[in-house]
C-alpha cells in the first residue's frame, strides 16, 4: 500500500522501507517453508527457528517506529 501511495522509487528512499519489506518477504518465505516442512522433522526445527527469527525481526521494525 505504501509503495502505491510512494511510488517505488519514494518507497525505496527509506531505509526503514527497505527494512520492512525485507522481513514481509522473509515472513512469505516462512509460511511456505512452514507447509513444505509439515511431513519433514527435522525440517521443522528449522523452520521454528526461522520464523521465531522473522518474528524477532518483525517486532523491531514495530519498535523502531517510536
Amino acid at each position: 500500500m505504501k509503495c502505491i501511495a510512494l511510488g517505488f522509487a519514494g518507497y525505496w528512499q527509506s531505509r526503514r522501507n527497505r527494512f520492512d519489506l525485507l522481513v514481509t518477504i522473509l515472513g512469505i518465505g516462512w509460511i511456505v517453508l512452514n507447509f513444505i516442512s509439515i511431513s519433514k522433522v527435522e525440517l521443522q526445527e528449522f523452520s521454528n527457528t526461522f520464523g521465531f527469527t522473522v518474528i524477532i525481526l518483525r517486532f523491531f521494525t514495530i519498535a523502531g517506529k517510536h
